[in-house]
């Protein structure tokens, strides 16, 4: 062969033409590798002079860079105090990932840090999802990693050190444009000085601010059927303890205000 290498992943070499020779590894090469491509002193011109110039040409597959981020809900608009998960090709550090790593607003000229939370708080959210959750399923699948937690051991340890959650300092405003920025200066696990070496950007909207009226009861009646029909108004006065119809924007948390903060009877959601 012309040339050889000492990358960890093997790979095979072919002459396209009589002045280019390529080499194609079996496989990506893993981040944070570097390696080289060593011309061979028998490599010689088509004439039989010798190669001149440069005879050995470095590989670096560069630090952590993001593979994909699961934000829960963000087709419908991200929770304000949102929990990101972060998958990268290779471990990053997590100290420089709290450094660098920042959440940018719409509207806000500064720049929002990132808190980073401990690695228990992936197997959780991952394992609450369940195996069958298409989200979850989607984003393991394109961070190239198992789709099952591993049990315990160096496995799961592995595996958790390539997924990083994290959350913007501060809740995000309502309604508001922001992004995830992964910094180029966030450093890998054990070798903080290799850097991603370039910025990523994850675009959302936050979801619109919450809403809701909860009209009182003014008058009952009863029906020719026996059944008692309610009248509402918006302007009369609370009344907590009778019958209420909740409006909300969000059905879930208009669930919740309705069986525990307006003693429930009844709750019809807009349609």
């Amino acid at each position: 062969a012309p040339a050889t290498h000492d990358c960890p992943v093997p790979g095979k070499g072919r002459w396209v033409d009589p002045q280019t020779w390529v080499l194609e590894f079996d496989r990506a090469i893993p981040a944070g590798i570097a390696c080289e491509v060593t011309l061979g002193e028998q490599l010689l011109t088509i004439r039989g002079a010798a190669i001149t110039g440069s005879r050995a040409f470095p590989i670096d597959a560069g630090g952590p860079s993001v593979r994909a981020v699961l934000a829960g809900g963000s087709y419908s608009g991200i929770e304000e105090d949102q929990i990101f998960l972060i998958a990268t090709n290779a471990a990053a550090d997590r100290a420089s990932v709290g450094q660098y790593g920042y959440c940018a607003v719409d509207g806000i000229g500064e720049k929002i840090p990132l808190d980073v939370l401990p690695a228990t708080t992936t197997a959780e959210i991952l394992t609450g999802l369940g195996n069958n959750d298409w989200e979850r399923q989607d984003f393991l699948s394109a961070a190239g990693l198992p789709a099952q937690v591993p049990a315990a051991g160096a496995d799961r340890t592995a595996w958790l050190s390539r997924i990083i959650a994290a959350k913007c300092r501060r809740p995000l405003p309502p309604g508001r444009d922001m992004a995830l920025v992964w910094d180029a200066r966030i450093g890998q696990a054990n070798a903080p000085a290799r850097t991603a070496g370039r910025d990523q950007r994850f675009d959302y909207s936050v979801r619109a601010a919450f809403t809701g009226r909860a009209p009182a009861v003014t008058s009952l009646h009863t029906s020719k059927t026996g059944h008692q029909q309610r009248k509402y108004s918006e302007h009369a006065g609370c009344e907590p303890h009778t019958a209420a119809l909740c409006m909300c924007t969000c059905s879930q948390l208009c669930a919740v205000l309705c069986s525990r903060k307006l003693g429930r009877r009844m709750c019809k959601l807009p349609t």
